[in-house]
């Protein structure tokens, strides 16, 4: 399939994924039924979604384009990648839910819950419940971001993920990382004693 791709055929294959992808994400946002199921967003594309991809489009394209087009592919091709392990994980999030007072609040009712229903001493019960599940998803959402980082490095050749971020966005991330550090830094003091207060 990928063997003799144009630039147009490539750039239409990215529109069509940016496409699916999109549908299914504002689909699950407003709370409809996804039109697509995560698997079937990439079905039908697992051979575009390969490095041979990815050494076409550095082929065929220079500059701006190439940048615009290697970070499409890139964000699909992680994606693909990880879906089973973000599959799994939005599965096991979809059912967990805290128990506060006989009542049962799952996890992505918990804002709106605290907002409406809400008294400290239940917010209280709801903290202990949401600790003990937030230590439960987290080897899940730590396996998500190895296995995406792996890739982002180990596979497509980055540095590290400031690297990635950096040439996806033309910005250099670290030096606004190492910025951000030093301003966390120092201001740790104040922020802590007004969240103690």
């Amino acid at each position: 399939m990928t063997d003799h791709l144009s630039l147009s055929d490539i750039e239409n294959i990215l529109y069509h994924l940016n496409y699916r992808s999109t549908l299914a994400a504002i689909s699950s946002w407003m709370g409809k039924k996804r039109p697509l199921s995560p698997n079937q967003v990439y079905h039908g594309f697992e051979e575009f979604l390969t490095p041979a991809t990815l050494e076409q489009i550095d082929q065929l394209t220079e500059g701006e384009i190439r940048r615009r087009l290697r970070h499409a592919f890139i964000d699909h091709h992680v994606q693909h990648q990880i879906l089973p392990y973000e599959t799994e994980m939005k599965t096991w999030m979809r059912g967990a839910a805290a128990h506060v007072d006989g009542e049962k609040i799952y996890m992505r009712e918990i804002i709106p819950w605290c907002q409406k229903k809400s008294t400290r001493a239940k917010r209280q019960i709801l903290q202990k419940e949401t600790i003990a599940l937030s230590r439960f998803f987290r080897s899940f959402i730590l396996n998500y971001w190895d296995l995406a980082l792996e890739i982002i490095v180990d596979s497509l050749g980055f540095t590290d993920y400031l690297d990635y971020c950096s040439q996806k966005k033309g910005i250099d991330y670290k030096a606004y990382y190492e910025l951000l550090v030093e301003l966390l830094d120092s201001t740790a003091g104040l922020y802590r004693g007004a969240m103690e207060a």
